[in-house]
């Protein structure tokens, strides 16, 4: 919901999104997970370690979707 794109470059993911981004990061955020910005007002970029684990993903996927839903 609110995401219309992808795109990712070694472990750098942009989320283009139907809205300004920057609520949804700031919501992010407060769930303890960081995330940041580009130069699109629409793109949320996640640069997650090289090493990652499942319950990391679980955690970011959770707290976007929960702040796509609140903004």
């Amino acid at each position: 919901p609110g995401v219309v794109g992808l795109r990712a470059r070694g472990c750098v993911l942009r989320r283009r999104c139907v809205r300004p981004v920057a609520p949804v990061r700031a919501a992010v955020r407060a769930r303890d997970v960081l995330a940041g910005t580009s130069s699109g007002p629409r793109v949320l970029r996640r640069m997650p370690p090289l090493i990652v684990s499942d319950a990391c993903v679980d955690t970011f996927a959770g707290a976007l979707r929960a702040a796509l839903d609140e903004s």
